[in-house]
């Protein structure tokens, strides 16, 4: 009989803090200075794919053994994640219409209005002008789309993956996606229509790497109770992966070095010890906060390139300070809105799907 697993695993929790924050900086690299993160900073969407390959694989794979079907993961994997989804589209959405309107863009507000219901529900409406990113109004969400498409794969071959299958499986989406880079020139492409194939071979390898991870560690039911400040190393390891230089020729193998070897390699080393004690609750916080600032960031971001567009130098000539200052408003609006909305709407949705299976349970026959 599998047990239930228990506990978080503190150092994993603070990994994707650390690379909501980098990716952050990533995209707004011109307020922080113009910071380079250009050539290993894709990586860290991918070392995302591979944590929550690993953390699936922990918090499911015990209740796939005790009779949990296809169904409930879904709409468990959905309750996780679409509230969030759904209310930062909406914040994407009012942002560009008022930037378009302040800084009289020529996007059309019927075309946005048109996008606005599919894109809410993880639906791609590429069709905004020649602009054809498969979420216009919050452009990270192509993560999100292509690992609930592979999350819905694992679910459906998860009877078929013996520790061979699965080695099979990473190997081959490792193979795959170098292909698809070598011919795209790099990793850090997934959110246009054009390139999605690249995208779901990034999800599929980092998934099932993370899945691999697991089992490869024994399938563990719990972290371990091994504390040690080397706990922080893991998610200190993410910066340098973050600042790789990759240009030139040599750019797409960099890259893939970062996304088939280093990130797997940090996770696989993450797992495996825990920071002292007395900081499990702040890396469980920051944990918990990661997915809010991933998702949030982008609208706020959208109004800042808009104000140094038609004001050119006005917010890069004050350096990082503006940077530093939309990281905190970035991180506080996340901590709002997780705790304050996505917490209760997600409860809500908990409690109305645990009343409507009860409703719907077979009654025992009365003799």
């Amino acid at each position: 009989m599998s047990k239930t697993p228990s506990g978080q695993f503190a150092t994993l929790d603070g990994m994707r803090g650390v690379g909501a924050v980098l990716v952050v900086m990533a995209h707004g690299a011109i307020f922080f200075g113009g910071v380079k993160l250009t050539g290993g900073g894709p990586a860290l969407v991918d070392a995302f794919f591979v944590l929550s390959g690993f953390v699936i694989a922990y918090s499911y794979e015990p209740r796939f053994a005790a009779g949990m079907n296809i169904r409930t993961f879904m709409v468990q994997r959905l309750i996780r994640l679409m509230p969030l989804a759904m209310l930062a589209t909406l914040l994407g959405y009012i942002t560009l219409a008022t930037c378009v309107t302040i800084f009289n863009d020529d996007i059309s507000h019927g075309a946005m209005i048109a996008r606005l219901v599919p894109e809410m529900f993880l639906i791609p409406a590429v069709s905004l002008g020649a602009n054809d990113d498969l979420f216009k109004f919050n452009v990270p969400l192509w993560s999100l789309l292509f690992e609930l498409m592979v999350n819905v794969i694992y679910v459906l071959i998860v009877p078929l993956l013996t520790r061979r299958v699965l080695i099979a499986t990473v190997v081959f989406s490792a193979l795959i996606l170098a292909l698809l880079t070598i011919a795209h020139g790099t990793t850090d492409a997934g959110s246009e229509l054009a390139n999605a194939p690249i995208g779901m071979a990034r999800a599929a390898f980092g998934f099932f790497a993370g899945v691999l991870i697991f089992r490869l560690a024994g399938s563990p039911t719990g972290p371990t109770k091994r504390t040690s400040w080397l706990g922080l190393i893991p998610m200190i390891a993410l910066i340098p992966m973050a600042l790789m230089p990759a240009e030139g020729e040599m750019k797409a193998f960099i890259q893939l070095c970062a996304v088939i070897a280093i990130g797997p390699v940090i996770v696989m080393a993450g797992q495996r010890i825990e920071p002292p004690r007395f900081l499990h609750p702040f890396m469980r916080w920051v944990g918990e906060m990661s997915f809010a600032v991933y998702v949030f960031h982008w609208p706020l971001l959208m109004v800042l390139r808009y104000y140094e567009e038609a004001n050119p130098g006005a917010l890069t000539s004050l350096g990082p300070i503006v940077g530093v200052v939309f990281l905190g408003v970035v991180v506080f609006v996340s901590w709002v809105l997780s705790t304050f909305v996505d917490a209760p709407i997600r409860k809500w949705l908990s409690q109305l799907v645990r009343r409507h299976r009860a409703a719907s349970a077979p009654r025992p026959v009365e003799s």
